[in-house]
């Protein structure tokens, strides 16, 4: 794109001048352009803000500036419509926009005078038109690059990009001057500010005219700042919101900036608005019937610019405009046009013209400028469609009118568009990562929306990425220097579009095209981690490097290459080639460390037959100027092609402290048959974790078999200066290409522990060089479970067998610690275990070491329903019982080989149900070694802690024969106890409560007694307890199938007559029991919290024993008030089929408060051996509520209501 004038590569922004701020070192630089010195002056005598607050503001807008190159698509960081993106130019004073008109034309008696210049449709005196005045730049205008026929120029964009601008902000100070004289000098400032808003005023052109004032005391300090910027707002008429700002004194660089972004969106309507005018100045331009007439015609010699070409240049300048605005849509459609008749032109130009080529360039920078439009849209399909038609379109122009596509001109212009290709879609991002998108392609554009469904597609159409484009790029490229090397033999006619002349050309240096291109490709195929394209490029590059002999930069990349092309495994004649390149450039620069790299892998089998295998011993000589020094590399076997291999495996996985671990080292020789021998000066195995690491080191042994044997070969060495000690020894480590041979060792193993083999180092030294051969062992990764397997090597019959192993970590020992010969016995352990019974374990501990050792003991309780409790040891004829925490170790003491000892502890009763299980934990030290302490943890097996007794709960009312007190009487014995604060005072109730019992497990147990105590009352009420059954479990044997019910009376009194409340009562209820020939234990029962309702009227039944003299059950009701209220109920008794009874039917019951009635109903019933329901209702007569009856003696109630009684 060099070739190119740079304004045509250039982004169009609105262009805004920013004067009067910054020394003049940090003004912008202007380009030339024609009559400059005629053009109008912008200029002011104030002094230029160069202070600190002018400096830092000036940095803050050209940092604003927008970059010049292309930021990519409207997704992608690009520029969107209308948005505030200004090119800035900071000028001083002074500033000269660009001349509109040219100079007049000189007359051949010298001058003429402009007056004589006038409109063609004016006559003058002498009866004939005078020619007008056009633009400097136009065809128009004879000292124009363009005229006569001239299409376009990038003196045009020029001007537009860098010189004339869409807004002028001026930035001036207030002076510190004294109060009488401010007036006078914001009157002079106002003056020049008039001046240069006249000049604007005046042009045509309508650039945006701004100002801003500076002040250089804040307020506080100068309170008449504000009057004075208020003159001057007056004076030069200027608008606040988009003409005339003011910065504050002492601004913060948060204000600076915040001032030059809102100056420039206040600017940014006016620019687009500026250039949108523009845009309709050329469109009415365009639409004129005629050509205008040029100020001075041509000659008859040549020709003026045909109508077609004057449409060219309008669009041209339409689709320049919109790119300013960044309306792109717009554009396109401007350059399409523009093209296409520019097409024409073509035809009606000869090959010969000078033209010629300025039309070729002007289509390359509309095609490319189309493309880039395109792109800016994400449409790749119709910007790869527009690159490829333009390459098409130029090439049958130039078979049919031109020097043809086979010059050298043609190729170097294939390049040159390639790149431009390849710079745009770099450029434009669209295969760049973006958070915010979502649709990002990688190696290629996916087909535009607009392209139809069923329409063909070609693959020169998907807008691939950059590397696509440089790498055509290098193809035309070699094309381009193929001619030109030809070109002595070649009499094919010669196209100079962009080129030097042939005899100038050949003495370019094209291949420093080549290699950029190459370059720049590389670094796209990395970017897109396309690895192998990557590696291909730099082949071509280190081939045309070393053509050039830069030996070290065709060595740096072929090392890169390299490196994929080993671990993708290509062709063997590529990997070959590139070998022996990298050898030859290591021997040109004498890298010994390369040659030697390089030369070493010519030795590997993957390599072709046939490969010339350099010595090592001899490889260092042939370096030219020799080397001098040993040469010292440490190389990671993935590094390189492979040439020996090594493995590693443990013969076992499991080894304890003690024994010997057995293991194998195999060597493989992945070297090519006819290839020199390698021999190995020492192989250096490194371990993590337990064992001391190995070095095997070479010593030739005549007819030295492939399976070494060297188990008892080996030695421990500690050296004297304080380094690791290692296991040394020496075998025959010369391999013949292909050869196998196993190693086999064995490791003393003295600490537990995990050990795993991490790396085997193979060491090659000779005469200048000691190479060491890393290989590390892999690391266990799940992924290759069952896919890569171990094998161990067997010698038999002189030939060598491999036998899989069972593991597929071959790499990895586990040190088990010595195994504990201390055997713990159970002797005693009850199952189950009942809540309340203390827990007795007996164990019995043998000595089943060789020599005698001293042991101790631990408990570990898990699964205990409570906090873990002490232990008691159990009396023995050495010590008396200990209770202690059961982690603490208990002392056995010694015990001789073969010896038994017995211990016995007990554990605490649970007080809930549990599955518990014991670790014992044996500690023990050899009286020979008392150094190692041996350990082993024996599980005993769970035990249940269950509830002994399954239990059934009731609690029922009862009628109390004491008296109720009589409310409207006291008798002495309530009036003394009335007296007395501590006595109960309220109402006294009788509850029964009933608890049966039965065995939870199988086997009898023997009761000794029961005891049950009130644990808490709450409510206000006294409670009084007494046993009432006549069970005598004193020796009771209660066995699996037998039920005791216990029953308990509890009298119940209120503390307060007037107490309404509900009371619940805790009983404390315990049964005392022992095993068969056991000890007593005394268990809980879980006794419900009895809940006693508040004072409620109820009714309380109960049945006296049948009589069959008379055919009789009395059945008696207890209706009682315990309320201050009278109640009034309607009772009556049900009739029934199974019974006749004598009684009340249906009575009317009025009860005074605090009293009871008692109702007799004698029952005859009508049937035997069975039950019969008797119904009462009593039914409150206020709440017209039914009574809940409550069944005492002798009844039971019904489940569907009523109460149930026995007829034998």
């Amino acid at each position: 794109m060099e070739a190119y004038p740079p304004e045509y590569f250039t982004t169009p922004l609105p262009l805004l001048v920013v004067a009067g701020l910054g020394n003049a070192e940090s003004h912008t630089a202007l380009p030339p352009y024609p009559l400059l010195e005629n053009a109008t002056l912008i200029s002011c005598d104030e002094p230029l803000v160069n202070s600190k607050v002018g400096e830092d503001l000036l940095q803050y807008f050209l940092k604003s500036s927008a970059d010049s190159g292309w930021k990519g698509t409207i997704k992608r960081g690009g520029r969107p419509p209308n948005s505030s993106a200004f090119r800035v130019a900071a000028v001083g004073r002074n500033f000269a926009l660009p001349p509109r008109k040219a100079n007049p034309p000189f007359s051949e008696s010298g001058a003429t005078s402009p007056l004589e210049v006038m409109s063609p449709k004016t006559p003058t005196s002498a009866g004939f038109p005078k020619r007008p005045l056009h633009s400097p730049i136009s065809p128009l205008t004879p000292d124009s690059p363009l005229y006569p026929d001239g299409v376009f120029s990038h003196i045009w964009l020029r001007k537009h990009l860098y010189l004339q601008p869409c807004a002028f902000v001026s930035f001036h100070e207030f002076a510190v001057v004294p109060a009488a004289q401010e007036e006078a000098v914001d009157r002079a400032l106002a003056a020049s500010i008039n001046e240069m808003k006249r000049a604007f005023l005046a042009d045509p052109r309508k650039i945006k005219f701004a100002v801003v004032l500076i002040a250089q005391k804040t307020l506080l300090e100068a309170p008449s700042i504000e009057n004075r910027f208020a003159m001057i707002r007056r004076l030069t008429s200027l608008d606040t919101k988009n003409s005339l700002f003011f910065l504050p004194a002492k601004a913060s660089s948060v204000e600076l900036q915040q001032l030059a972004k809102s100056v420039e969106l206040s600017l940014t309507p006016t620019a687009i608005e500026f250039y949108r005018e523009l845009s309709k100045h050329a469109r009415r331009k365009r639409s004129r019937s005629s050509a205008p007439v040029a100020t001075v015609p041509p000659s008859s010699m040549s020709q003026t610019l045909s109508n077609t070409g004057w449409t060219v240049r309008y669009e041209m300048k339409l689709a320049l405009f919109a790119e300013f605005r960044a309306e792109m849509d717009a554009a396109i459609r401007h350059y399409e046009t523009a093209y296409e008749a520019l097409l024409e032109v073509f035809e009606t130009t000869n090959n010969w013209s000078p033209r010629w080529n300025d039309i070729r360039l002007l289509a390359d920078v509309m095609a490319a400028r189309t493309i880039r439009c395109y792109i800016y849209f994400e449409n790749g399909t119709l910007a790869a469609r527009r690159w490829e038609t333009h390459r098409r379109r130029m090439a049958d122009i130039l078979d049919r009118k031109g020097a043809g596509t086979s010059t050298y001109g043609w190729a170097a212009w294939e390049a040159r568009w390639a790149v431009i290709m390849a710079t745009i879609v770099h450029g434009s991002k669209i295969f760049t990562p973006d958070p915010k998108a979502n649709d990002i392609p990688h190696f290629y554009a996916p087909i535009d929306k607009s392209i139809k469904v069923d329409e063909r597609v070609s693959a020169i159409e998907h807008l691939h990425h950059a590397g696509f484009y440089w790498m055509m790029a290098v193809s035309f490229s070699k094309l381009h220097k193929r001619r030109v090397d030809r070109l002595p033999e070649s009499d094919s006619p010669v196209d100079l579009y962009l080129v030097k002349a042939p005899e100038e050309e050949q003495q370019v240096d094209l291949l420093s095209a080549t290699i950029r291109y190459l370059n720049a490709g590389a670094a796209t195929f990395v970017e897109k981690g396309q690895s192998r394209l990557r590696s291909r490029v730099l082949f071509e590059l280190a081939q045309l490097e070393m053509s050039r002999e830069n030996w070290q930069v065709a060595l740096d990349s072929l090392k890169i290459g390299l490196r994929s092309w080993r671990a993708d495994r290509w062709t063997p004649e590529i990997l070959k080639e590139a070998l022996n390149l990298a050898r030859g450039c290591a021997l040109k620069i004498s890298d010994a460390a390369s040659a030697l790299t390089t030369s070493l892998e010519l030795h590997s089998k993957v390599l072709p037959e046939g490969t010339q295998v350099p010595e090592l011993s001899s490889c260092l000589t042939d370096i030219e100027g020799g080397v001098q020094g040993e040469t010292t590399l440490a190389i990671r076997a993935p590094d390189i092609l492979p040439v020996i291999s090594a493995e590693y495996a443990f013969l076992a996985t499991e080894v304890s402290v003690g024994e010997l671990a057995i293991s194998q080292l195999v060597l493989k020789s992945q070297a090519q048959s006819g290839s020199p021998h390698l021999t190995l000066h020492e192989v250096k195995v490194e371990y993590k974790g337990m064992l001391k690491p190995l070095v095997i080191r070479h010593e030739t042994v005549e007819g030295a078999s492939d399976f070494q044997d060297m188990k008892s070969k080996l030695k421990e060495i500690t050296p004297s200066d304080g380094k690791k000690a290692y296991v040394e020894g020496v075998a025959d480590l010369a391999l013949n290409p292909g050869q196998i041979k196993v190693f086999e060792l064995s490791s003393p193993l003295r600490e537990h522990g995990d050990a795993r083999v991490i790396s085997i180092t193979l060491t090659l030294r000779g005469e200048g060089y000691d190479i060491d051969l890393i290989i590390d062992i892999d690391d266990y990764n799940p992924l290759l479970l069952k896919t890569k397997k171990a094998y161990v090597w067997k010698y038999t019959n002189s030939v060598l067998t491999k036998v899989p192993l069972k593991t597929y970590r071959p790499m990895y020992l586990k040190i088990l610690p010595r195994p504990p010969r201390l055997m713990v016995k159970i002797l005693r352990l009850d199952d189950p275990v009942y809540i309340g019974e203390p827990i007795r374990i007996a164990l019995g501990v043998v000595n089943e070491e060789d020599e005698e050792v001293d042991a101790r003991m631990k408990i570990r309780i898990l699964g205990y329903p409570d906090e873990i409790p002490l232990i008691t040891w159990d009396r023995t004829e050495t010590s008396d019982a200990i209770e202690d925490d059961p982690e603490t170790p208990y002392q056995l003491g010694r015990i001789a080989p073969s010896e038994e000892i017995r211990r016995s502890f007990t554990i605490p009763s649970a007080i809930l149900e549990a599955e518990v299980s014991l670790e014992v934990i044996s500690l023990y030290v050899l009286t020979s070694d008392p150094e190692t302490q041996i350990s082993k943890t024996v599980k005993l097996p769970p035990f249940h802690v269950r509830r002994p007794f399954r239990t059934k709960f009731d609690f029922s009312p009862s009628v109390h024969l004491k008296k109720w007190p009589n409310m409207f009487r006291l008798s002495v014995e309530e009036a003394d106890r009335e007296s007395h604060e501590d006595v109960p005072k309220g109402l006294t109730q009788k509850w029964v409560f009933k608890c049966q019992i039965s065995l939870m497990e199988a086997g009898a147990l023997v009761l000794d007694g029961f005891v049950c105590d009130v644990a808490n009352v709450q409510g206000g009420i006294v409670c009084q307890i007494s046993r009432a059954d006549e069970v005598n479990e004193q020796g009771y044997e209660l066995k699996p199938d037998s039920i005791v019910d216990i029953i308990y009376i509890l009298e119940i009194t209120k503390h307060a007559l007037e107490d309404r409340r509900s009371s619940d009562i805790d009983l404390d209820l315990k049964v005392k029991w022992q095993r068969p020939g056991g000890e007593i234990v005394v268990t809980p029962l879980a006794v419900p919290r009895l809940l006693i309702p508040g004072s409620e009227p109820r009714v309380l039944a109960e049945a006296s024993p049948y009589t069959p003299d008379t055919n009789t059950i009395n059945l008696t009701y207890t209706l009682e008030n315990p309320t201050m209220h009278v109640l009034t109920f309607n009772v009556s008794m049900d009739p029934s089929d199974t019974f006749h009874f004598e009684g009340p039917k249906q009575p009317g019951v009025q009860l005074m408060p605090l009293t009871r009635l008692v109702m007799e109903y004698r029952i005859y019933p009508r049937i035997k051996h069975d039950w019969i329901r008797a119904t009462l209702r009593v039914v409150d007569k206020y709440y017209n509520k039914n009574l809940r009856i409550a069944a005492t003696d002798g009844v039971k109630a019904a489940d569907k209501g009523g109460l149930l009684v026995w007829v034998p």
